[in-house]
């Protein structure tokens, strides 16, 4: 609806309307552009009907900075951020708006808030109603007139005069119009010629008589067909073309300026406030005309205020220039040249004191988008210290005014009233403090980078992350702080999801810190730059608050990002040199073993490992080693430990080893090297407790059983041991029944002896030959007696105790009796004399026809092979003459008498010749 007072089109006439109704014109919110008016699509239904955009609070706050001070006139009448009346009941009106009940002494704001919701209808759209029809919103000294006819409701263009005389007043206006908004749309009403998604004609002019015509478009929301019943003209082109000002004779301006109104004070009227997207589009923060992309999707969320998300048309999208991504920096226009910048966080602004500061959050002051005066008074101004408790002043003696101060709870910082709400403060209602509360606080005066927000944050799990060059960085402790440089600082309002757009630095750290990894749950170490994890079964066993500075602090998985991280710190450890050291509570000890146990050492840098004094000792690979406060010493050779019995085994097994003392490990140090079963000296008797076998310890896993047919020798007591004891003596061989190997020499065994034999005498004797190692042969008597095929035994009668003697000549396994001693003496004309034995070594060897008596008739070998050449040798003989004596040489004799040592021959020895 036209109002009377708006067929006056000249300008000049306009300009004294406003000033002598205390009228402020209000600040253009950048060049919007009349293009952009679709006749159509005035308003969304989403934004219309939209009851809960506005508390009471906001609405206060946008009339106190619509009229930031009310005049004092004639008229008697309050501006609208002063204005409070008693409201009357309401009965609920079907269609139209619900129950209120009466109130008393209510704001305007209150009123506002609660007819929107009562009727459902955008508190927004009657504040640019408000002002579209009366100037209320801006009037500083407003008329009784304004109130009577607030939102211009039962004025008919076609009877003016009755304007303000049946439903006056702000409420019964407010309440009234609300109410017709609503029942505009509804179908029971009679309001129904105005459909969307249809083709509407609406006159250009009220009065008929200029002729100036219609336009024809299809309305696209009921929410503009609502304020074409309410104002039923369209604005012509040359109302559009001057936005703020007068078009031509037949220009009309009440849908225009609400659309103009809207625009200004709270964004696009169409689906959202000033954050917009198409239905394919990225969303954008509309700003003096231009659409800005978020640099930080979060965003939407940040800018809640200026919202909501609202969505439009690709095409009226992309009608917008498109400007620089939009940070979390923001500013003012410039006043002399010179803007305010603010940080955005949690639907706020703070203060950011400089562009240095900005430079050190990691934003750009030329990149600072500039915000219209309507959406910086939208976002409200944050407190740029949260420990700031709110602002005192003095209590004055005349003739001194009041000094005020930003208190805490130990310090007070003198403000400057007039810069205080830059700071998130006000001076209004501040309470008065006498001389001596005030003086229990110590004064501080800021500075101008004092006064902006810190870069300083608390999170909520009490850890710290503050922001430097343009990066976070965690905070171990104050020591920290300090040792860095940074003095104390004030707690920032600001949240670490803030700067999502930021990388993460190096922790603000003392080298050498012991702290806990939050993520791990447990200990690590900062040395040089580097993060070390330390294994939790290490950390039990070496004390590391000896060697590192333990703090209370801790840091999390984010703040330890930005800084190498190698593997946790284990017992086994390889430094950058190469060099393998094992940990231990006293230090570290030199690792020069090369076996592959050393592979699994977690790699530490030069700096952590000289953090640890060097000890004594080394590990060589060949070492006696020992867990501290245990009892088992073992063994570690060739890349295995193996448990060890007493330290007279270990006098056996230390045989080379340059350092006989036990190694002191960590038992996960012990843990670092495989572990073997025990090891038992070769040479040791022993006797399996369960089973009763007793046999001699060979080699590493090798045993020796020895069985009835085994040879008679004489050993040491045995040492009975468990299954579990010889468990690594897996590798048994039982004792041949004659003979045996030492250094590569066979030997026949007789009465615990060791004898030489030819091969061929050796080989008549029935079994294998049982190799033995150095250490079991040393158990066993080597004689220089040489044993041939003849043995005799001593035969005692226990009647008479008369002694006689049986000779034995062996044959192919088998023993045969000599007739008597002359018959033997005449069989030996070449071999070794006889050898007495025992009945052990005969019960071996089956019997067989006597010598001497009936004729020894053995069964020929299949293929005989020709008799070699012998030669016995003298005294004087060595391998080396005889070879040239017989022309041939040393390597053939040795290979043909299996002689391992040359050195080892004897005189009467009889040797093949090749």
């Amino acid at each position: 609806m036209i109002r009377k007072r708006l067929t006056k089109y000249v300008v000049a006439a306009l300009t004294v309307l406003l000033t002598s109704l205390g009228l402020t014109a209000i600040t253009p919110a950048g060049a919007l552009d009349g293009s952009k008016f679709d006749p159509g699509l005035i308003i969304s239904d989403s934004v219309f009907f939209d009851f809960g955009t506005m508390t009471v609070a906001e609405i206060q706050r946008f009339l106190e900075s619509q009229v930031p001070v009310c005049k004092s006139g004639t008229t008697g009448m309050p501006c609208l951020r002063n204005y409070r009346t008693d409201t009357p009941e309401k009965t609920a009106d079907p269609g139209k708006c619900a129950y209120m009940p009466a109130q008393k002494d209510i704001s305007a704001a209150t009123i506002i808030y609660n007819i929107a919701r009562a009727c459902g209808i955008n508190p927004r759209v009657l504040l640019v109603t408000l002002q579209k029809e009366q100037g209320l919103v801006q009037a500083s000294i407003p008329s009784p007139y304004m109130y009577r006819a607030a939102m211009g409701y039962g004025c008919p263009d076609s009877d003016p005069g009755i304007c303000g005389k049946v439903w006056t007043g702000l409420f019964n206006q407010l309440y009234k119009a609300a109410g017709q908004f609503q029942w505009y749309g509804d179908p029971n009403g009679s309001f129904t010629y105005l459909r969307p998604g249809r083709e509407v004609s609406i006159s250009y002019h009220p009065d008929a008589s200029r002729n100036c015509g219609k336009k024809t478009f299809t309305l696209k929301s009921q929410a503009t067909a609502n304020l074409y019943y309410y104002t039923p003209f369209v604005p012509n082109t040359a109302a559009l073309n001057n936005l703020r000002g007068t078009g031509d004779s037949c220009s009309a301006y009440g849908n225009r300026n609400f659309w103009r109104y809207y625009w200004d004070w709270f964004g696009s009227p169409l689906g959202g406030g000033f954050l917009l997207k198409s239905s394919t589009s990225d969303t954008y923060f509309i700003s003096n005309d231009i659409k800005y992309p978020l640099a930080d999707p979060a965003l939407v969320t940040e800018l809640a205020p200026l919202g909501p998300l609202g969505e439009i048309s690709k095409e009226y999208l992309d009608s917008f220039p498109t400007g620089t991504p939009m940070t979390r920096l923001i500013k003012t226009a410039p006043v002399s040249g010179v803007s305010t910048y603010y940080f955005v966080s949690s639907g706020k602004k703070y203060l950011v004191a400089s562009c240095d500061q900005a430079t050190n959050l990691g934003l750009d002051c030329n990149a600072a988008i500039t915000l219209t005066q309507v959406q910086l008074d939208a976002l409200p101004t944050g407190a740029f210290r949260p420990d700031i408790t709110g602002i005192v002043k003095s209590i004055p003696v005349a003739p001194a005014t009041a000094s005020y101060y930003m208190v805490n709870a130990s310090k007070k910082y003198p403000v400057d009233c007039g810069k205080a709400p830059l700071l998130g403060f006000s001076c209004t209602a501040a309470p008065a403090w006498d001389d001596s509360k005030l003086n229990a606080l110590a004064t501080v005066r800021l500075g101008v980078t004092g006064l902006g927000i810190s870069a300083l944050m608390n999170l909520d799990d009490g850890s710290r992350v503050i922001i430097q060059a343009g990066k976070k960085r965690e905070v171990l402790d104050d020591a920290s702080l300090t040792a860095a440089g940074v003095g104390p600082t004030a707690p920032s309002p600001l949240k670490l999801k803030d700067f999502s757009y930021l990388p993460w630095g190096a922790p603000i750290a003392v080298d050498g810190s012991l702290f806990v990894n939050r993520a791990l749950k447990r200990e690590g170490v900062i040395v040089n730059g580097n993060y070390f994890d330390i294994d939790p079964v290490t950390r039990a066993e070496i004390d590391f608050t000896k060697l590192f500075r333990q703090t209370p602090g801790s840091l999390g998985a984010d703040g330890l990002s930005a800084i190498p991280n190698t593997a946790s710190i284990k017992t086994l450890v390889v430094d950058a040199r190469s060099q393998h050291w094992l940990l231990n509570a006293d230090g570290k000890t030199k690792v020069d073993d090369s076996t592959n146990w050393i592979t699994a050492a977690s790699p530490v840098t030069n700096e952590l490992a000289d953090k640890f004094p060097t000890l004594e000792q080394t590990i060589t690979g060949f070492n006696f080693v020992q867990v501290k406060g245990q009892k088992t010493v073992y063994l570690l050779k060739d890349g295995i430990i193996r448990a060890t019995y007493n330290a007279a085994d270990r006098d056996v097994l230390d045989v080379g080893m340059n350092s006989t003392a036990p190694v002191m490990v960590t038992v996960s140090g012990l843990a670092s090297i495989p572990k073997g079963v025990m090891v038992l000296p070769a040479g040791l008797v022993v006797k399996n407790k369960q089973t009763g076998i007793v046999g001699l310890i060979d080699g590493a896993s090798r045993i020796v059983t020895i069985a009835e047919t085994s040879m008679a020798v004489t050993l040491p007591e045995p040492r009975a041991l468990t299954n579990l004891q010889l468990i690594g003596y897996q590798d048994q061989e039982v004792l041949s029944s004659y003979k045996v190997s030492c250094a590569g020499l066979k030997y026949i065994v007789a009465n615990s002896l060791l004898h030489e034999a030819q091969v061929a005498v050796a080989k008549d004797l029935p079994g294998k030959t049982t190799p033995l190692s150095d250490a079991s042969c040393a158990l066993l008597t080597i004689t220089d007696q040489s044993m041939g095929h003849y043995v005799g035994e001593r035969i005692t009668d226990p009647k008479t105790n008369k002694l006689t003697y049986k000779a034995y000549k062996i044959i192919k396994g088998k023993r045969y009796p000599f007739k008597n001693m002359a018959a033997y003496k005449k069989d030996n004309l070449t071999e070794p004399p006889l050898i007495w034995v025992d009945q052990t070594f005969l019960r071996n060897l089956p019997l067989g026809n006597e010598i001497g008596g009936e004729t020894v008739d053995p069964k020929p070998d299949p293929k005989p092979t020709p008799k070699p050449k012998q030669y016995t040798i003298v005294a004087g003989d060595s391998l080396s003459s005889i070879a040239i004596k017989f022309n041939t040489t040393v390597s053939k004799i040795m290979t043909l008498n299996n002689i391992v040592n040359a050195d080892r021959i004897r005189i009467g020895q009889v040797l093949k010749l090749p």
